[in-house]
């Protein structure tokens, strides 16, 4: 992961555990990049899946988070938004 990108994940991370927000990042490397298909000669780029694994975070996302949780996170995302 390319320097930039790796402080921008960072940065959110930080943010959330800072907070005591769960957090994933689900997909830390795309199908193609998996091991077993490396042994069996899958060699392909997929730039778009690349890119998403670098940038994505999975938030805490359903009905029974409660509003002071929601605020936390709202937070969170509006000062990292800034930067």
């Amino acid at each position: 992961m390319p320097g930039a990108q790796r402080a921008w994940i960072s940065g959110w991370s930080d943010g959330f555990k800072k907070e005591g927000i769960g957090f994933g990042i689900y997909y830390p490397m795309g199908n193609h990049q998996q091991p077993i298909m490396q042994k069996l000669g899958f060699a392909t780029k997929l730039a778009m899946t690349e890119r998403i694994c670098r940038e994505v975070i999975s938030i805490p996302v359903h009905p029974l988070i409660s509003s002071e949780d929601r605020e936390k996170i709202v937070a969170v995302i509006k000062r990292n938004a800034k930067r």
